[in-house]
């Protein structure tokens, strides 16, 4: 059985307000929930790294995000940040998980951080990674990346290139994923599930809102409301969100400490997945 086959097979789905979420849940029954959330373009087994070093620790929850990975999928939905926010309380209700841990990426990171904000009672301690907090992407992003994702969603068609592109061709791979995602070439394989799924069909209308959404979010007043203890982890060169992000976040979180990685981009749970690992283990059990 291959890696992706025996994620695949740790699958699970609950429905909650007529929305079917998936998630994969890994770990020790009885430990502290630690509930993981994705960014965009993304799902939930970014994490697996992480849910594998601290599975005897944790009972670990990855979430699928409404619109990505294989939760459902609608155009009409609301995709919203405060939407999702909703959503991943309200499965986690579902579970009967009452409180938790929390860890963010990217989008996640804003995710996490208001439902924090929102759900003070429910949240122990919590984790920003590479998190947009002010709807501010690099140059980069917004230049390269964003343009051919909005012509994508009225002309579903090209999301047929990437699928192509991410499977066969490496210069594709290098300016749409290595570039944006990793500081090294190649930490994500040509033909990985970590890029096809970030294409999968159907998703063109939750990538195409949710970047709406994430360019409209402003999270400063959430930020200063966040009380609990709160650990961000940055890529000193990521090229998905400035790193100025980061330094938003800290200077606002009362209870805050900053982490930045050298030579590490937008992922450093998959690009310095031991180093990473160990730094939240540290500050979950600090």
């Amino acid at each position: 059985m291959s890696e992706y086959d025996a994620w695949q097979a740790l699958r699970q789905f609950v429905t909650v307000g007529g929305e079917t979420l998936a998630y994969t849940r890994t770990g020790t029954a009885g430990k502290p929930s630690l509930v993981l959330v994705h960014g965009w373009l993304s799902h939930g087994r970014f994490w697996r790294h992480t849910m594998d070093a601290l599975k005897n620790d944790y009972d670990c929850i990855a979430v699928d995000l409404y619109g990505f990975g294989f939760s459902d999928k609608n155009d009409s939905a609301d995709y919203i940040i405060e939407a999702q926010a909703r959503r991943v309380m309200a499965m986690m209700d579902a579970l009967g998980v009452e409180t938790f841990d929390l860890m963010g990426h990217s989008m996640g990171g804003a995710i996490a951080l208001l439902l924090t904000a929102e759900h003070p009672e429910r949240v122990r301690k919590v984790i920003e990674v590479d998190g947009v907090v002010t709807g501010q992407l690099t140059p980069y992003i917004r230049r390269v990346i964003v343009p051919p994702l909005r012509i994508g969603y009225y002309i579903p068609q090209l999301w047929d290139i990437s699928r192509i592109g991410f499977r066969r061709w490496p210069w594709y791979k290098h300016i749409y994923a290595d570039n944006a995602l990793t500081y090294e070439r190649d930490i994500i394989a040509l033909g990985s599930e970590d890029l096809l799924m970030s294409v999968i069909p159907g998703g063109e209308a939750a990538t195409y809102h949710a970047l709406n959404a994430i360019n409209q979010i402003n999270l400063t007043a959430a930020l200063r409301e966040i009380r609990v203890p709160t650990l961000i982890i940055f890529g000193e060169a990521d090229n998905t969100v400035p790193l100025s992000e980061g330094h938003y976040a800290k200077t606002h979180i009362p209870n805050s400490r900053l982490l930045v990685y050298e030579r590490c981009g937008h992922n450093p749970m998959l690009e310095m997945p031991e180093r990473f690992a160990a730094d939240v283990k540290a500050f979950l059990q600090g």
